[in-house]
């Protein structure tokens, strides 16, 4: 009869408890249950009770009290219920691939709870994470990937920001998770996605794709794909349309066409557009940043929208000039774009048709927001179409409604968020 614990799991097993080799010896003859304790100290060349002695120091150190032959039972099941939880813990794969480590999340927790929801309690096998850039949706993902681990047999992290051919990605997903080489995967498409289908039937499995804009068709205001990658549409209907016990997690700025069509189709299909954060989660980002002249800090979070990136950004500017007083930055009556969210804001902005960028110059050449009818005879338009453009640029969260210009009337009035109308006004009017 042999261990039922394999000696390469007992050592590393036993080492965490200090045991030393000669009692490892004695404790993994006694395992084995092949012999009497009289024959295996005979083995060893030592008395039976320095045998009893060596076994009770193991006990000793993995606590164990009490008397008798019990003690040793409560030994073997402790041992064995540790490599139980170790081959499970083991049969779990977690690839994060290009996650970031997050170290803390502003807010959220309404969002966070609502996903969890979604997924863990819901079964929903289609999830995307929709906002603007820099508004929190790969720290929202990252938080509730980390939270609801446990759920899943497999956690895969990829990042589109250099987005790949779709069969590229499925051949990269179906290596984690089958644990085969690429040269034994079908070549096809089709196969490739009918193979991921059974993954994920088998399995409960949590698929995370990040920067998912990156294939939306570039001046398209309907979320369709861009011609190279056309083909993630078979993955995302694939996802949503068939039933299975997994979920693809999707964080984009832009709504995909499919997202927008499943989910009023398929219960088990949502989006998640993330809003400015609450002001209590804003300012803790200010006061964590040792930011002083509280009193303007409304102001701060105003005019950057509670985006927390443009928070921790600006932040940085005023400690380094204004010795962090907020009132001192405030007073000089400007909003700063720093390059980092510039960037990304460029990223936005090429994706923009150019009747959006037409209402974006609109917009940003008043400082009022704009009636329904203004933007429709400024731009000589049909209402259906303004609306259609209207309603994605608010879905990629660049303009806001309001509530008109103080007159009682039912139209709706449009404006830019501060930061949004300085970055435009600064570097892209003159492109428009």
């Amino acid at each position: 009869m042999t261990s039922p614990i394999p000696p390469e799991f007992l050592k590393t097993l036993t080492d965490e408890r200090g045991v030393s080799s000669t009692e490892l010896e004695a404790l993994s003859l006694v395992l084995t249950g092949k012999s009497t304790q009289d024959e295996i100290a005979h083995f060893l060349g030592i008395t039976p009770i320095a045998l009893r002695k060596r076994l009770g120091e193991v006990y000793r150190k993995f606590e164990i009290t009490g008397t008798g032959p019990g003690k040793l039972v409560e030994l073997k099941q402790r041992l064995i219920s540790a490599y139980q939880s170790y081959q499970t813990q083991s049969a779990r794969r977690r690839d994060w691939g290009e996650a970031p480590d997050i170290s803390v999340m502003y807010g959220r927790q309404e969002e966070l709870e609502r996903l969890k929801q979604w997924i863990v309690q819901d079964n929903s096998r289609l999830v995307a994470i929709l906002g603007m850039a820099g508004i929190g949706k790969t720290t929202l993902a990252v938080n509730l990937a980390q939270d609801i681990e446990e759920e899943f047999e497999f956690i895969i992290w990829r990042s589109l920001r250099n987005p790949l051919p779709l069969d590229t990605l499925l051949g990269d997903w179906l290596i984690a998770l089958g644990n085969q080489a690429e040269s034994d995967l079908p070549t096809d498409l089709n196969e490739r996605l009918s193979l991921l289908r059974d993954y994920l039937n088998q399995h409960r499995c949590l698929l995370i794709l990040d920067d998912v804009e990156t294939i939306v068709r570039s001046g398209d205001r309907f979320g369709r794909y861009s011609p190279d990658y056309e083909e993630y549409g078979l993955l995302v209907r694939q996802v949503g349309e068939s039933s299975h016990q997994s979920c693809l997690l999707l964080c984009s700025q832009e709504t995909l066409r499919d997202i927008r069509r499943l989910e009023t189709t398929r219960p088990s299909v949502h989006s998640l557009p993330l809003n400015p954060l609450p002001d209590a989660a804003a300012r803790q980002i200010l006061a964590e940043n040792g930011l002083t002249g509280e009193e303007k800090w409304e102001n701060l979070i105003r005019d950057y929208q509670g985006n927390p990136l443009a928070l921790k950004l600006v932040a940085a500017t005023i400690t380094e000039y204004f010795n962090g007083d907020v009132v001192e930055f405030t007073n000089l009556q400007t909003i700063l774009v720093d390059d980092i969210f510039r960037e990304n804001l460029d990223r936005q902005f090429e994706k923009l048709s150019d009747l959006e960028k037409d209402i974006l110059q609109s917009l940003a050449s008043q400082d009022k927001p704009l009636s329904l009818r203004t933007l429709q005879k400024n731009n000589s338009i049909s209402f259906s179409e303004l609306l259609e453009v209207l309603d994605s640029l608010r879905g990629r969260s660049l303009i806001e409604k309001t509530g008109g210009d103080g007159k009682k009337t039912s139209e709706p009035f449009f404006t830019l968020q501060p930061i949004i109308r300085k970055y435009v006004k600064t570097y892209k009017l003159n492109d428009l």
